[in-house]
């Protein structure tokens, strides 16, 4: 099995236990024992095996890139060059000449692509459930959701196949399926990781998110697609940082009592490492998630008008999105454009 982590792999690398081809070919092996799981879209065994070749040569010329020879998966709403950019849709493609510019800051780093990864149609779904496809299953509870839309990057690295993934953020499709695989992702500030290269949900709230097995790996492919620093965590220069916990959202109403208990242990272990924790009130939250749904429907209507998709090659829920959206007046659009 692969290593969990990068630091393992990038470890077992720079000490010469393991190649970078012996990685890919590792992840390839498992990527083929867990093909059960329905999580890859595409494997590109031609290109990750290529692509490791280099990184090991590359290592042996002195080169020690932040991510080389590490084996990545990508989401497949990502281009990748030379493979097919799907959307999880039943008939449309394209067939990119260049990657996306998330993709090309893994690759300058050493990174070598195993695949593009299941996504549910257009990204537009949460649950990670997509009819055109076999199903996702989450490699933790197999008879339970692997969550949407980032479903195929949050179940490849939940298996172990691969330590580090791209997927796509709008409303929740990088949190979401990593908090139900058991892994890390994370929403980027909007507009901090380039998104050209990437299939449209929503542009005003569309982020690339980096995925990993653990925060501080998450934390150097953060570096490495903004192209800010080495990706520590600590030591902090100056005062240390302050996280806010909205108090509102671990209410009994809005939040399972379990999972209220687990982020207030974490507060406190943060809190002894010295980070500054303040309770934050968001006013209007009720009303942000509104204007949220409104202005992501229209745009998503407007990307599929654009795109001239045929409705009727689009499964029910997200057809049923689309024309909502669709319906929405021009007025109302704008001013909850205004408003936010």
């Amino acid at each position: 099995m692969p290593a969990t982590t990068i630091a393992e792999q990038l470890g077992r690398m720079r000490r010469g236990e393991v190649s970078a081809v012996e990685l890919a070919e590792q992840a390839l092996a498992a990527a083929a024992e867990h093909a059960h799981l329905g999580a890859w879209e595409l494997v590109d065994a031609d290109g990750v095996r290529a692509a490791a070749q280099a990184a090991d040569r590359r290592r042996r010329d002195g080169d020690d890139a932040p991510l080389l020879g590490v084996p990545v998966a990508v989401k497949d709403v990502i281009d990748v060059a030379g493979l097919p950019t799907r959307a999880g849709s039943a008939v449309w493609s394209r067939s990119p000449s260049r990657d996306a510019s998330a993709v090309a800051a893994l690759r300058a780093a050493g990174a070598a692509v195993v695949g593009k990864t299941f996504t549910v149609e257009w990204a537009y779904g949460i649950d990670g459930l997509n009819p055109h496809r076999p199903p996702c299953l989450n490699p933790r509870a197999p008879d339970r959701l692997a969550g949407g839309s980032s479903s195929g990057s949050a179940a490849v690295l939940s298996a172990g196949m691969v330590a580090a993934a791209l997927g796509t953020d709008t409303s929740g499709s990088v949190r979401v399926p990593a908090a139900f695989c058991g892994v890390v992702g994370l929403r980027p500030t909007f507009g901090v990781v380039p998104t050209d290269g990437v299939v449209p949900l929503a542009p005003s709230y569309d982020v690339v998110g980096p995925m990993a097995t653990n925060v501080r790996d998450v934390a150097l492919l953060l570096a490495v697609l903004t192209g800010r620093g080495d990706g520590g965590l600590e030591p902090w220069n100056g005062a240390p940082p302050r996280i806010g916990i909205v108090e509102s959202l671990l209410a009994p109403a809005v939040c399972d009592p379990g999972i209220a208990a687990t982020v207030r242990a974490l507060v406190e272990r943060i809190e002894e490492r010295g980070v500054r924790v303040d309770s934050v009130a968001i006013p209007g939250l009720e009303r942000a998630m509104t204007l949220h749904r409104t202005i992501q429907m229209r745009e998503a209507a407007d990307v599929h008008g654009a795109l001239g998709t045929d409705p009727a090659s689009v499964a029910v829920p997200v057809r049923e999105r689309l024309a909502a959206g669709a319906a929405l007046g021009a007025a109302t659009v704008a001013e909850a454009r205004r408003e936010r």
